[in-house]
């Protein structure tokens, strides 16, 4: 018998409207008074890799080439981004070529400040969605009539507490409007509009190919107009991408995610299964690199990398397989709502914990879904909600006693497994679906 939830009350009429009119008013105050202050690291790969297709040079968008993945741009990066007004820190540019093509005209059009400015701002409508959309994967059509507002505050509170999203807006990472389309797609999909639910997921997938496995669990469950337009859409891009960029620079870019799955990094905000395995095992074969590059004056240690050990990457694949297999199962079994939202917020987090690298933003869109495990599994779950909030803040918390220090690199791992642990036992916990 499940304890009690919070959510478990008498329904109330909720003025979403008002709400939403409200979280936008919050995002534009924010995206006015915060946006300028943003550091925006990750944007502006995008931005140099735009500009370098202005000038005429779209063959030098993507990094070098190296036996392992650096995460180092090319050199003249470093010099580009000191005109614009960002000294310091560059990352390489890691996505389909069809956005720098895209982006380039508005680099003759606007500052970069402006456009971090922009993005932040969109960045905060997405990420204030992502409860809203989440409890109508939860509850489906009749969300309107439940209870919203705690489950919107503990997914606030949830996200604002976790490292992963304040980095995330910080450095304009597209992670947050991709987590934002990702749900939304399982939101229209689930409640009867698998075409926009499709197309959302196309556009997900055309800017990041991470959310591709949900389009499989879609196949396995039945969803094929979803996960057709989702593939067709994609599919289009990709074309459309070919078409503006040319084939060469597409395997330019082929070539460099083969490189990043190849290659172990280890980092403070990275939650994987490869940061758990290499840190138990050993770090002795790991190359650190610093944030810039020596020739350019001192800076701190940024990350650690070496190439993934023979057979590792296999296993991964092998087990990325079986994970499929075994939620799309749990899916067709679980047809209620509320259970197959545990499901997804499961799924999410295990394809990130195995993925390659898994930066903690990664996690945004299955922390969003955490309130179901208050309400189906009640203090229980709530409990799990702690204490992965906890693992993954650890980190983060300076003043810890030196006997649990040691424990630091993989306390947000370690996080991610219980947030797979009790997404599963949410969506097989008995438990009615109507709050009402």
């Amino acid at each position: 018998m499940p304890l009690p939830s919070p959510f478990d009350r008498a329904p109330r009429p909720v003025a979403r409207r008002q709400l939403l009119v409200f979280l936008a008013c919050v995002c534009a105050l924010l995206g006015v008074f915060v946006g300028p202050l943003t550091q925006s690291r990750d944007l502006m790969a995008l931005w140099l890799a735009a500009q370098e297709v202005a000038a005429g040079h779209p063959g030098a968008i993507y990094p070098p080439e190296t036996p392992v993945f650096l995460m180092r741009p090319a050199f003249d990066w470093y010099e580009m981004a000191a005109r614009i007004g960002r000294p310091g820190e560059v990352y390489p540019y890691l996505y389909p070529p069809l956005w720098a093509h895209l982006l380039a005209p508005l680099t003759r059009l606007m500052t970069f400040t402006t456009f971090a400015q922009i993005v932040f701002t969109l960045n905060l409508v997405a990420l204030m969605s992502l409860p809203v959309i989440g409890f109508r994967l939860a509850f489906g059509s009749a969300a309107d009539n439940r209870d919203q507002l705690a489950w919107i505050c503990m997914a606030v509170l949830v996200l604002g507490l976790m490292p992963g999203t304040l980095i995330a807006l910080d450095q304009g990472q597209l992670q947050i409007p991709v987590a934002m389309l990702t749900l939304f797609a399982l939101e229209r999909a689930q409640n009867g509009r698998p075409v926009a639910g499709g197309l959302a997921m196309g556009l997900a997938i055309a800017l990041k190919l991470s959310p591709l496995p949900l389009v499989l669990l879609w196949l396995i469950i039945g969803q094929w107009r979803a996960a057709l337009t989702a593939v067709g859409l994609a599919s289009a891009l990709g074309l459309a991408s070919i078409g503006v960029a040319g084939w060469p620079r597409h395997l330019e870019f082929l070539s460099l995610l083969q490189t990043v799955n190849a290659t172990v990094m280890v980092n403070a905000l990275i939650v994987s299964l490869d940061q758990l395995v290499t840190t138990i095992t050993g770090t002795e074969g790991l190359t650190i690199l610093l944030e810039i590059p020596v020739a350019l004056g001192p800076s701190d240690a940024g990350w650690a990398v070496q190439a993934t050990p023979a057979g590792h990457g296999a296993l991964k694949t092998s087990l990325m397989l079986g994970l499929i297999a075994g939620f799309g199962l749990a899916l067709r079994a679980r047809p209620t709502p509320g259970a197959r939202t545990a499901l997804w917020g499961a799924a999410f987090t295990a394809f990130a914990f195995i993925g390659p690298i898994g930066w903690a933003y990664y996690y945004i869109a299955p922390l969003a879904l955490s309130p179901i495990l208050i309400h189906r599994l009640g203090r229980r779950g709530l409990g799990l909600v702690a204490l992965t909030s906890l693992l993954f803040l650890f980190d983060w918390l300076v003043l810890l006693p030196p006997v649990i220090r040691p424990a630091l690199p993989i306390a947000a791992s370690i996080g991610a497994l219980v947030l797979i642990a009790g997404f599963v036992a949410a969506a097989f916990a008995p438990h009615r679906e109507n709050l009402a």
